[in-house]
C-alpha cells in the first residue's frame, strides 16, 4: 500500500449552510449485511469475480460519497470526464473534467478520502486503463 498522506476532515457544506442532511450514514452492521447478501443475487450465484466486483463498487460507493453514476464514470484515462489521479507526493483527487459529469455542473478537483485511495491503489498500475469500476452484466 502506498502512504497517503493525512489531511484535515471536510466539513459538512449541508450542516455549514444550517441545512438538514437528506439521508441518513449507513450504518457498519447494514453495510455488512448488504455486502454479504450479494452472494444471493440470481446473477451472482455463480460468478464469485462479479459478486467481488459488485461489493468493491459498494465500497466505493460507501468510501468515496459519490453518486452512483459519478462512481460509474470515474475513469483511469486522463481525457475521461471523471479521473481518478494520483501523483507522487500528492494527495490523490478526483478531477471532474466536464461540468456534465457532476451535479452542480462545474470543474473541479476534489481530494479522495483515505479509505477510497486505499481502494483504488490496490488496482496494479499496469491494470489502470479504462473505467475504475466494471458494473458491466448480461445486459451491458
Amino acid at each position: 500500500m502506498r502512504d497517503i498522506p493525512v489531511r484535515p476532515p471536510t466539513p459538512n457544506a449541508r450542516r455549514s449552510l444550517g441545512e438538514k442532511p437528506k439521508g441518513r450514514p449507513v450504518a457498519l452492521e447494514e453495510f455488512e449485511r448488504w455486502t454479504k447478501a450479494v452472494h444471493g443475487v440470481e446473477q451472482c450465484k455463480e460468478s464469485a469475480p462479479r459478486v467481488r466486483e459488485l461489493q468493491r463498487i459498494m465500497h466505493g460507493l460507501l468510501f468515496s460519497g459519490l453518486r452512483m453514476a459519478e462512481l460509474m464514470a470515474l475513469s483511469w484515462e486522463t481525457d475521461a470526464d471523471v479521473v481518478a489521479v494520483f501523483s507522487e507526493g500528492e494527495v490523490p483527487i478526483i478531477s471532474w473534467n466536464s461540468p456534465e459529469a457532476q451535479k452542480n455542473n462545474t470543474v473541479a478537483d476534489i481530494p479522495m478520502t483515505a479509505e477510497f485511495a486505499d481502494l483504488l491503489a490496490e488496482v496494479p498500475e499496469t491494470k489502470r486503463r479504462g473505467f475504475v469500476f466494471d458494473a458491466t452484466g448480461r445486459q451491458g
